[in-house]
């Protein structure tokens, strides 16, 4: 497994992200998938990542996940086996907050390897993704739901947004079916939401 680390208040952070990005995804395109809730700070890195790159990144590829619909916990099956279904043959970044040791706090790690969320509130849930972007809140340990202020959060949300959308940017990729209604557009959340409703 490839895993690089960035420091999330590091002045050069985006750039450094962006570069990684290309690493791991050698300018193909992908997919974006963003677990968590706004319902708690701690939690709400995902979504916040997903609206953002919902208003800019229209038309270049899709993006689940976001505020206004979020993947909770008990939907990441679901959204895992819709994903693979829908867009066999796409890769698909995973995106969610984090525990980590004291040192690793205020970093974001980028793996070319699918994503395990809920580990630090110990829930077992499957893999989702092909690569993940984790950002890593609070040391193991915390009251990590809890503790995280939400100015801790926002460099984050800043940083991984505008390095993925740089990517897109610089790589010129786009997925077709997405240029054609737009990424922002409530088709994807139709779909998803039926593929959620017919699996339970």
């Amino acid at each position: 497994m490839n895993e690089y680390c960035y420091n999330v208040n590091e002045k050069n952070c985006v750039n450094n992200l962006k570069d990684g990005i290309f690493r791991v995804f050698g300018g193909k395109k992908f997919i974006v998938c963003c677990i968590g809730t706004d319902a708690v700070i701690g939690d709400c890195l995902g979504p916040m990542v997903g609206s953002r790159l919902r208003e800019r990144l229209c038309g270049k590829t899709y993006v689940f996940g976001s505020v206004e619909r979020p993947i909770i916990a008990k939907d990441v099956k679901f959204i895992s086996e819709f994903l693979k279904i829908s867009f066999p043959d796409c890769e698909i970044l995973a995106i969610d907050a984090a525990f980590g040791y004291e040192k690793e706090v205020g970093t974001i790690k980028l793996t070319d390897k699918p994503l395990k969320p809920g580990l630090g509130v110990n829930k077992d849930l499957p893999m989702i993704g092909t690569r993940s972007i984790m950002g890593i809140l609070a040391k193991k340990g915390d009251d990590f739901l809890n503790s995280v202020r939400f100015s801790t959060v926002l460099p984050f949300v800043s940083v991984i947004s505008q390095a993925i959308e740089m990517y897109f940017e610089e790589s010129g990729v786009i997925i077709d079916e997405a240029r054609k209604i737009g990424s922002s557009s409530s088709f994807i959340d139709v779909l998803s939401e039926n593929f959620l409703k017919d699996a339970k």
